[in-house]
């Protein structure tokens, strides 16, 4: 949800004209940068693998599903308005995916939310992280199929540039050009 506990516009427009949508982006990437860890996702693959009733056992493929429809919880009502706010976190949840399934070059980092490596020079690739990309692919094709749904009903012409903005940034991530 936004977080309007931390939108005081008396408090806000004292310190500074604009940013509080560009800070609060940066705090709610930084959380799913951490909930998209390489390592608690590789953790989620293994956990389940071992587990002696795999069914029981909260899965990778259970976070990014709960991930989803946390963040993209407006495509569940008849007629979706998404803010501001909430549009900053959709795309970086998508962003976010996207430089998962396909990280970007070295010198094209910059510029990005915190918990992402930055000049740290080439890296391994994270155990599991085929079976990782092949979820992240899954969640983007089933986001892209409710975003289809959502978009002729949105309630706001700014939700419905969000939405096709979005299936078009997902089209680029599973269908590069290159």
């Amino acid at each position: 949800q936004t977080p309007t506990f931390l939108i005081d516009q008396s408090i806000l427009r004292r310190i500074e004209s604009v940013g509080e949508i560009n800070r609060i982006e940066r705090a709610q990437a930084s959380v799913l940068s951490g909930l998209l860890n390489d390592a608690r996702m590789s953790r989620l693959v293994e956990y389940q693998a071992m587990a002696a009733d795999q069914d029981a056992a909260y899965s990778l493929g259970d976070m990014l599903v709960d991930l989803r429809k946390s963040v993209w919880s407006e495509l569940g009502s008849g007629s979706p308005k998404i803010d501001a706010y909430r549009r900053a976190l959709q795309r970086a949840y998508v962003t976010q995916i996207g430089d998962k399934i396909k990280p970007p070059k070295e010198n094209d980092q910059q510029g990005q939310f915190p918990g992402f490596p930055q000049g740290r020079g080439p890296q391994a690739p994270p155990p599991n992280s085929g079976e990782i990309k092949n979820m992240l692919r899954g969640e983007l094709r089933d986001l892209d199929k409710e975003l289809a749904s959502a978009s002729d009903k949105a309630g706001d012409r700014e939700t419905r540039l969000h939405l096709e903005g979005v299936r078009a940034q997902i089209k680029e991530i599973l269908e590069p050009k290159e």
